[in-house]
C-alpha cells in the first residue's frame, strides 16, 4: 500500500453538490509493476468504490478518472440512472475531456468492460510449473474467486446490460473465449488426476457463471464457502 499516492476527492451529484468522498490511489513513480491480485486495491468511502492498480497508470489521467468515477456511480445508482454530466462532475474533468475519450456512454461501458476483463484474466501469464499440481490448482481456484470478489460490485448493473443492443456483442465476444478457459481448467484437473476432466471443467465453468448471476442479485453472498466446496471436492478426489 505504501507504493500508492492516495488522494481524497469529493463525490458530486449532477447539481455539483458534494454527497460524500472517494479515495483514488495512483502508483508512485519508479515502483515495480505487477499484474498480481495484490495490486488491485479497493477502497470504500461513502459507498463509493474506486480501484488503484499499476495497470491504471498506463492510461491518460482524465480517462482513468472517468472510468473509475463511472464504475463508482454505476455501482451506486445503476447505468440508466447515471447521466454523462454526473460522471463528468464526479470525475472532476471537463466535458471536452470526456468526449475526447468517449463518444457515448456506451463507449464508456465498453472501456470499463475491457478494463475489468484485462485486469482479471482467468488464464495466467506466469508459469507455475515449478509447483506441484495440487498447489497450482489451489492457487488458480483462489485467484479466480478473488477476481470474482474484486468485480462483484459491478455485476448488479453490468449483468442486465448483456441484452443491451449496443453492448451485447461485446459480452458475446468475451463469452467466445470460454473454450480457452475450459481448456485451461481441463489441464488443471488432469494435473490432479481427476477423471472425466472435460466434463468436470464444464461444471466448474458454469458454476462460476451461476455464481456471477447470484452475486448480481445478492452482492453480499459469501463466496468463500463456494471456494471451499470446489477445493475440498477436487483436492480430495483422486
Amino acid at each position: 500500500m505504501n507504493h500508492y499516492q492516495w488522494t481524497k476527492e469529493p463525490a458530486l451529484n449532477e447539481k455539483g453538490k458534494a454527497t460524500g468522498t472517494f479515495v483514488i490511489g495512483l502508483p508512485k513513480q519508479n515502483q515495480p509493476t505487477s499484474r498480481s491480485v495484490s495490486d488491485f486495491i479497493y477502497l470504500c468511502s461513502s459507498n463509493s468504490y474506486l480501484m488503484a492498480n499499476n495497470q491504471v497508470n498506463k492510461m491518460p489521467v482524465a480517462k482513468e478518472k472517468i472510468i473509475l468515477s463511472a464504475e463508482s456511480l454505476f455501482s451506486q445508482h445503476g447505468y440508466e440512472s447515471t447521466s454523462v454530466n454526473t460522471i463528468i462532475l464526479n470525475a472532476q474533468v471537463s466535458k471536452g475531456a470526456f468526449y475526447h475519450h468517449f463518444k457515448t456512454k456506451e463507449d464508456l461501458i465498453l472501456a470499463i468492460i475491457e478494463f475489468e476483463h484485462g485486469k482479471n484474466e482467468l488464464i495466467p501469464e506466469s508459469d507455475n510449473t515449478s509447483k506441484k499440481p495440487e498447489e497450482i490448482f489451489e492457487i488458480e481456484i483462489k485467484r479466480w474467486f478473488q477476481a470474482l470478489n474484486n468485480t462483484k460490485h459491478l455485476l448488479r448493473w453490468m449483468v442486465p446490460l448483456m441484452a443491451h443492443p449496443v453492448l451485447k456483442n461485446k459480452f458475446q465476444e468475451m463469452e467466445s473465449e470460454s473454450d480457452k478457459v475450459k481448456t485451461y481448467l481441463v489441464q488443471l484437473l488432469k494435473g490432479i488426476s481427476v477423471k472425466n476432466a472435460a466434463a468436470e471443467a464444464e461444471m466448474i465453468y458454469y458454476f462460476f457463471a451461476g455464481l456471477k448471476m447470484e452475486l448480481s442479485i445478492y452482492p453480499n453472498t459469501d463466496i468463500k464457502k463456494h471456494q471451499e466446496v470446489i477445493l475440498n471436492k477436487y483436492l480430495k478426489i483422486k
